[in-house]
């Protein structure tokens, strides 16, 4: 019954077929988690994002092992006070690269489930796209430049953050 509807569909030209965008175009280099101390619920991840597709791609959030909630946010600072702000999207533009890194761009991954990161661990990410499109990630987890003299807190969430 089905086949003979989406056939159906397909004659009169009203079938528009669902597919998800190629994840081809979308590319991810130099990886990594931040370390965080057992105490720690939140931490960051960062990379690279390259769309050699010719089409703006806008990263919207995602889903990660080990952590309930997956968000993209930036890191400012205004009057010697570090906020972060949380983003609806991030765009990758056409035939770019949008770098995340400690004090800029990041992925946040909160609430973390089950005991604390260890280094060189590796926690499972997928991205998630405005198209539907997704990426899935392997990444390792890594100390920071200010880990190892600040214990791990070089990625403050404390109340500056914004919805």
């Amino acid at each position: 019954m089905l086949k003979s509807i989406v056939r159906s569909l397909a004659l009169t030209g009203l079938f528009i077929p669902l597919a998800l965008p190629a994840n081809g175009d979308v590319e991810v280099s130099d990886g990594w988690v931040r370390w965080m101390p057992p105490v720690a619920e939140h931490t960051a991840a960062y990379m690279t994002i390259t769309n050699h597709g010719d089409q703006e791609r806008r990263l919207v959030g995602g889903e990660a092992s080990r952590f309930g909630k997956v968000e993209v946010h930036e890191s400012r600072e205004a009057d010697g006070v570090a906020r972060m702000i949380h983003l609806d999207y991030l765009a990758i533009p056409a035939h770019g690269s949008v770098e995340l890194k400690p004090g800029g761009y990041h992925v946040m991954l909160m609430q973390r489930k089950g005991a604390g990161l260890e280094e060189g661990e590796r926690i499972t990410l997928e991205l998630h796209f405005d198209d539907g499109g997704t990426k899935q990630l392997e990444l390792p987890v890594k100390r920071g430049a200010h880990d190892h003299h600040q214990g791990g807190h070089g990625h403050h969430h404390g109340g500056h953050h914004r919805h």
